[in-house]
């Protein structure tokens, strides 16, 4: 299950890629260092904590996040990738014995998912490919 693929944005940077394609010259722009965060959480969500996913001597793959609505009390996470390969990808939140996951071979991120949790404290973590990150018990508002 695809959640995005990558796109041009203008027709001269589709028309520079297929030059650079014809001509047999990869275009890719280097990993950042931490996936930036993509709103999947939906609106009124602001990102609470993040945890970077990857070898612990190394450039992360990318970043779990860990957003929190005010007005609803929901808590959300999302694991987001540095690069759109397929690869299996998962994120998880818990609280009070009660974990949601979302999971598969995704392009961009796995989840989001959610909890209602406002004052209590959450498990969250995620994977991607064969590493991983999580925390415990935290962002107990």
């Amino acid at each position: 299950m695809a959640r995005s693929s990558a796109r041009f944005r203008t027709p001269a940077g589709l028309a520079a890629a297929l030059v650079l394609a014809a001509a047999g010259v990869a275009a890719t722009a280097p990993p950042a260092s931490a996936a930036a965060y993509n709103g999947a959480c939906g609106s009124g969500y602001t990102v609470a904590l993040s945890l970077p996913v990857g070898p612990k001597s190394g450039s992360a793959v990318g970043t779990v996040y860990l957003a929190y609505n005010a007005a609803t009390g929901h808590k959300c996470a999302v694991t987001v990738k540095n690069d759109t390969v397929p690869r299996k990808t998962s994120v998880f939140l818990g609280v009070g014995g009660k974990t949601v996951k979302d999971g598969g071979t995704f392009l961009s991120y796995a989840g989001p998912v959610r909890v209602r949790a406002a004052g209590r404290c959450v498990d969250f973590g995620g994977s991607i490919g064969n590493h991983d990150n999580s925390a415990t018990k935290v962002y107990c508002k």
